[in-house]
């Protein structure tokens, strides 16, 4: 997906996510997305870490909301302190044979015969009865989600368990699924997540703005782990959530339930990133308004994540009106636990854009500011021209570009090396590159072969080039053409190869260029 792209998605998320925001805050508020407020460099620093700290508060209460009480809480943060925490999911299915039954089906064609006899005439309907095998099966699927410390997964804390059984129908004696299976364990470092909580089980994290590596809001260490952590517990809700549709949900038949409800796309993610503009108060107020940052306040935070909790809480009893809760699969706590997956996985998503935001924006920022962006090619005009003062007039960087002639006659041709930039296209935009060359009028002569028994001997001015592609990461691999023009009523030989000793030519191409052609390779 293209920057452009990700912005409009990020931006369409985030008014989204407002329309809730302006039920939850005040008629007179007025929070938009960060772009539109004007604020200070410090305070995307402060964007970026009150993200990441109402993120991982939204993680929090999924953790919460899926049974988790504050003690089991406070006892996993006393594992982070010292050991790794591991959040692990373990599944395991069976599927034994139950019974066989054989039922009448009646065919939906009838055969209608009319007769006439002496003393009377009629019609005489016939139907085709089939007998159809039904095999049963009783299908059983069970889960455990849990954390524990270390390597010692005797003392942990249950997440969510459960599972369900199935009667499955089938018109064949194939086993429909495997008859025991126990599906490779997922799991997922969450001891980062718990170390950002304090004593209160608050999010505390923060920015180093004081260490060496530290660029920008995003370009330092705690940010880029916090991106890591966020983006590996992102894909593994993702699998947990997916595997449970796949494999627990969707395997009942003939239960006349709706699985979209096991989604947690509405529910609300409070996870964006919001400014708002500073309303002056009356003069009494002026330095408590200088001192005010544009971000929303912690109680603003607080009553947005009670707005999650809220819905949370609300997407329970709607499963647990809609689906029983008989041992069958499609249960409301199964359900339950993948909508809340779903909804952690969509939390860490919106915590890597809204961060992912920021950097852009200050990008786009700089950019403004500049009026230019620096690109490869420019830099590259840069270096030339340097270059060009630093060497003397017979070292200097030359064009890449060389007339095909004979002594003492006029150009048969040019031959040149373009460059047309990463991922561009070859056209009338392509410039030479410039190369250090070395030049021997009078080398020694070369040879090539055209067949096993005869070579043959050419000599002239040889040209040896050394280039440098100035390129950013982003770039990609630099796009050059060679380009060879033969003038009207003109024409010479093009073969390309490589060297294979000092007087010996391997061509693997060849052509000839005539009479105003014009070949572009590659």
């Amino acid at each position: 997906m293209s920057d452009w792209a990700k912005r409009c998605e990020m931006v369409l998320k985030v008014e989204k996510a407002l329309e809730v925001v302006r039920r939850v805050l005040e008629v007179e508020r007025a929070p938009c997305i960060a772009s539109r407020v004007n604020h200070s460099y410090s305070d995307k620093y402060l964007l970026v870490e009150y993200v990441t700290n109402t993120a991982v508060a939204a993680l929090v209460q999924v953790l919460t909301a899926l049974g988790v009480s504050s003690e089991q809480l406070h006892e996993m943060r006393g594992w982070a302190e010292g050991r790794a925490v591991t959040l692990s999911f373990e599944s395991s299915e069976r599927c034994e044979f139950d019974r066989k039954e054989t039922r009448k089906v009646e065919s939906v064609t009838e055969h209608v015969r009319e007769y006439t006899l002496p003393f009377m005439s009629g019609t005489s309907t016939k139907k085709v009865v089939s007998e159809v095998d039904d095999f049963y099966w009783k299908f059983s699927a069970t889960y455990r989600l849990y954390a524990y410390a270390g390597v010692d997964r005797t003392q942990c804390v249950v997440v969510r368990e459960g599972g369900g059984c199935a009667e499955l129908k089938t018109g064949t004696s194939a086993q429909p699924r495997p008859k025991s299976t126990e599906h490779p364990e997922r799991s997922e470092n969450v001891t980062w997540l718990l170390q950002q909580l304090d004593q209160s089980l608050c999010p505390r994290f923060a920015i180093g703005r004081s260490e060496r590596t530290t660029r920008t809001p995003v370009r330092n260490e705690d940010t880029r782990r916090a991106m890591s952590q966020l983006a590996a517990l992102s894909i593994f809700c993702s699998s947990v959530a997916s595997f449970l549709r796949a494999n627990v949900l969707a395997v009942q038949q003939d239960h006349a339930l709706s699985l979209s409800l096991a989604s947690g796309d509405a529910i609300f993610v409070p996870v964006v990133p919001l400014m708002e503009e500073a309303v002056s108060a009356g003069a009494g107020a002026e330095a408590a308004e200088e001192a005010r940052t544009p971000l929303l306040s912690s109680s603003d935070v607080s009553r947005l994540l009670a707005e999650q909790q809220r819905q949370c809480d609300e997407k329970r009893e709607v499963l647990e009106k809609a689906m029983p809760e008989d041992g069958t699969l499609v249960s409301a706590r199964n359900a339950f636990l993948s909508a809340m997956l779903s909804h952690a996985h969509t939390l860490a998503v919106a915590a890597l854009h809204s961060i992912e935001y920021v950097e852009q924006m200050l990008y786009e920022q700089l950019e403004k500011a500049i009026a230019r962006e620096l690109s490869s090619h420019l830099f590259a005009e840069y270096m030339a021209f340097h270059l060009g003062r630093l060497f003397r007039s017979a070292y200097r960087p030359r064009l890449f570009s060389h007339a095909v002639r004979r002594p003492a006659h006029d150009p048969e041709g040019v031959l040149s090396l373009e460059y047309n930039g990463a991922g561009g296209s070859s056209g009338s935009s392509a410039q030479p590159i410039t190369s250090m060359v070395r030049t021997e009028v009078d080398a020694a002569p070369m040879r090539f072969p055209i067949s096993a028994a005869a070579d043959v001997h050419f000599r002239g001015s040889r040209h040896v080039h050394g280039y440098v592609s100035h390129q950013f990461s982003s770039d990609g691999a630099p796009n050059v053409s060679l380009r060879a023009r033969a003038k009207q009523f003109s024409c010479f030989v093009l073969l390309l190869g490589k060297i294979a000793g000092a007087g010996r030519f391997e061509p693997t191409h060849g052509l000839v260029v005539q009479n105003k052609d014009e070949v572009v390779v590659p």
